[in-house]
């Protein structure tokens, strides 16, 4: 953790684990940086505030030369999330057809689930009135040895309906898949 200090800009250097024979104005090198493990932004803002300007590029490259791998609690990307997890993760969403009975036309309810990497996909269910008791069957499905659709899968990434319940969610996450919601 860095701290702010009022000490001596060659003392301030050293806390962050630099080198303290960086003299005051000098630059840092990259062996300066080198000695820093810490995320991006820390790395760059120190030196800011001993006066020095050095770029991500420069903190990049060192950090890889160096061995240091980023920081886990940096926040990921979607994209970047799904390409390192695409062997391990579905989709699932509904849609509706509309399909003529004996009573007229009528709305049926289809959940689809998609596996990422392979693009394979499970219709999991239809139904005209989809409800808590009818997905607690379908992750019941999805997760047993039968089906078991969602063998190795860690992550299970669905929308904000309604439908999805918590009681569709426990099933999911008692059989070790994670469900993930979108922003909408």
């Amino acid at each position: 953790m860095l701290v702010k200090s009022a000490a001596p800009p060659a003392q301030a250097v050293q806390r962050i684990g630099a080198s303290p024979s960086v003299p005051a104005g000098a630059t840092p090198s990259g062996s300066t940086i080198r000695a820093c493990h810490h995320p991006v932004s820390p790395i760059q803002g120190e030196p800011k505030k001993l006066g020095h300007r050095v770029g991500k590029t420069t903190i990049a490259t060192t950090r890889e030369d160096s061995g240091v791998q980023p920081s886990p609690d940096r926040p990921t990307s979607w994209r970047t999330f799904l390409k390192a997890h695409a062997d391990v993760i579905c989709g699932a969403d509904f849609f509706t057809v509309e399909v003529w009975t004996k009573r007229g036309l009528g709305t049926r309810f289809v959940l689809l689930v998609i596996q990422h990497a392979t693009r394979r996909i499970e219709i999991a269910g239809v139904t005209t009135h989809p409800n808590a008791e009818f997905m607690s069957q379908v992750a019941r499905n999805l997760t047993d040895q039968v089906d078991d659709f969602l063998r190795r899968q860690r992550y299970l990434i669905i929308d904000n309906d309604s439908l999805f319940t918590k009681q569709f969610d426990s099933i999911l996450d008692a059989a070790g898949v994670t469900v993930m919601r979108t922003a909408i």
